[in-house]
């Protein structure tokens, strides 16, 4: 009897089984490429964003990232032209970022190049070393041909050609190497870079209080007052130039690859808070590592890129501050304002956690940012409160009245200049004894009522009162009030009007003021908002040249204002939180409550 045939192995029925669902995938996969061949990109990253969260989400992305690759990139007729792969990668990268899109990781972005160009070859080449891996028979569009160095003898690698300096456009060469790089030394001091801050004399600043203490000591600042509607900020995120950063000998792929990576994080971080997935977040701090291929990962953890992280970092946060200012004086859910709370509270424990096998000049990096930012945060939801309360007492007539009585009848507003004010106390005392009871009377109707100041004595009918704008008229002359006084520092500036405001109230209460409650509410609202403008204005200002010193407002007002606003872009897809900061969803139609409108 013949032997029986060897039949196959459970694992390699499994291993077959595998393979065939994988051809099945490719084969499904150039099929759409086929079908959305001539669609525009912008349409594609348009059905990404829509469906973001969905489950047809990474699909709609590897669709989006074959078409790319058949309008990016093409077959070149000699096999010898190679294109760093990183470099095909990074120039993906930088096209989801300004589409404001999660990218595929590199891994899955390799295997698209791969099913679009099946006839290509991946070879290691360059100097011992200095190698990296090239797509050998594509090149990507616009770029100068590169041949594929010749391997030397003895050696798996070849002899790489100088890089093309005009490849990328996040580098620049005339700031890499020719000496004019910037003094990345000055900004590190045992091994920290919390020391490097770049306002006037940080040297003299102490160095064992946090650094958000340090940021409202010395770098609050008033913004110039603009009457005009705020500017909505820009559509995209503009990072820091990483060349100066970057060390001398660096490939320039890989730092053009760290910086459009690390772009596009900072835009998906950016459209979470646009969009309330604050979940999604906390997340993509995780998401971020997994896209860093080994020579990205090690130049991320260089030193002297720690403060480039730490300004990217902070024009990220920038433009998230930007977006919610609208909050101060809207009417918020009660789950946003949670959620807010929420991720201001965990937002910096959070990223030491997620990058805790970074390097510590990494970790700090990135947590003095945010830290401000949280801090921030965290003001802007006391302002939003502190509004609330404010309003119905500031709405409400015959509160109104009461206030003015009380102030006119108790406060001793020459008494407490005399005490209080170290400086202009003439203007002072003309503020207190004139333009607070103004700021009570009620506003005349009509084209004019936004600059409408009531003159003293003026009827108290509540028909002329226009409730929308009672906030409105209060934070009009506060964000004048610091320019009245330029010689004033903006800490100082804070601290008198603290000790005005207390001043006042003590004579109300000694006195047996009625209206002491609704003053006391009032005040608190006004410490908050001040100092938020402060705050708001000092944060805005990083990185910036510091403007002249603002000169006296003869007129009320002046200069341009730091932009603040909400993107209003409707091509960014729904959010799957129910909320979001488009202008539709807060206080920006007629539908919705106006803080102030009512008691």
């Amino acid at each position: 009897m013949a032997a029986d045939e060897p039949q196959p192995g459970p694992s390699s029925a499994s291993t077959s089984k595998r393979g065939s669902v994988f051809e099945d995938s490719d084969l499904e996969l150039k099929r759409l490429a086929a079908e959305n061949e001539n669609i525009p990109l912008k349409e594609l990253a348009t059905r990404v964003r829509e469906d973001e969260n969905g489950p047809k989400a990474e699909r709609a992305r590897q669709i989006l990232g074959m078409r790319w690759l058949l309008t990016s990139c093409e077959r070149a007729a000699d096999t010898t032209i190679a294109v760093p792969r990183n470099r095909v990668y990074a120039r993906y990268v930088s096209m989801c970022a300004n589409e404001r899109i999660k990218p595929l990781n590199p891994a899955s972005f390799g295997k698209l190049v791969r099913l679009m160009y099946p006839e290509i070859k991946t070879r290691r080449l360059g100097v011992r070393g200095h190698s990296k891996y090239h797509y050998c028979g594509i090149k990507l569009k616009g770029d100068p041909a590169s041949p594929a160095p010749k391997v030397s003898q003895g050696s798996a690698s070849g002899s790489e050609p100088p890089p093309q300096m005009n490849v990328e456009d996040h580098l620049h060469s005339n700031s890499t190497n020719n000496g004019t790089r910037l003094p990345i030394d000055n900004f590190f001091s045992s091994n920290s870079i919390l020391n490097g801050h770049t306002s006037t004399s940080p040297s003299s600043r102490p160095s064992d209080i946090s650094s958000v203490a340090r940021f409202l000591q010395y770098d609050i600042y008033f913004p110039p007052y603009d009457i005009d509607e705020p500017v909505a900020p820009p559509k995209h995120i503009i990072l820091p130039d990483i060349s100066p950063y970057a060390p001398p000998d660096i490939d320039l792929d890989v730092a053009a690859s760290l910086a459009a990576i690390y772009r596009s994080h900072c835009t998906s971080l950016v459209e979470c808070v646009r969009y309330m997935r604050l979940k999604q977040f906390f997340g993509l701090f995780v998401s971020f590592q997994g896209t860093l291929t080994a020579p990205v990962q090690k130049l991320f953890a260089e030193p002297s890129i720690a403060l480039w992280i730490r300004e990217s970092d902070w024009a990220t946060y920038k433009h998230m501050i930007e977006l919610l200012s609208p909050l101060a004086l809207q009417v918020v859910p009660a789950a946003v304002m949670s959620a807010l709370r929420q991720f201001s509270a965990s937002l910096t424990s959070h990223i030491s956690t997620a990058f805790a096998n970074m390097p510590p000049h990494v970790i700090e990096a990135k947590v003095e940012p945010s830290a401000i930012f949280s801090s921030l945060l965290e003001r802007l939801l006391r302002v939003n409160e502190a509004a609330h309360a404010a309003a119905r007492i500031l709405v409400h007539s015959p509160d109104r009245t009461l206030m003015r009585q009380d102030w006119r009848k108790y406060v001793n507003c020459k008494a407490i200049v005399d005490r209080e004010v170290p400086c202009s106390a003439a203007a002072v005392q003309r503020i207190l004894e004139d333009e607070i009871i103004n700021l009570l009377q009620p506003q005349p109707e009509g084209p004019n009522q936004r600059d409408a100041t009531p003159s003293p004595g003026a009827e108290d009918d509540e028909s002329l009162a226009t409730t929308e704008s009672v906030l409105d008229r209060w934070t009009q002359f506060l964000a004048q009030l610091p320019h009245r006084f330029p010689q004033v520092s903006p800490r100082l500036f804070l601290l008198s009007v603290g000790a005005v405001a207390s001043a006042a109230l003590r004579d109300m209460t000694m006195a047996g003021g009625e209206s002491f409650g609704g003053w006391w509410v009032v005040r608190c609202w006004i410490d908050e908002w001040i100092a938020w403008t402060a705050e708001r204005g000092g944060f805005l200002r990083h990185g910036e040249e510091p403007p002249a010193k603002s000169p006296s407002l003869a007129n009320g007002h002046q200069g341009v204002a730091d932009g603040a606003g909400t993107n209003s872009e409707s091509e960014l897809g729904p959010d799957d939180s129910g909320v979001s900061l488009r202008e539709e969803v807060f206080g920006n139609n007629e539908d919705t409550e106006k803080m102030g409108t009512g008691r």
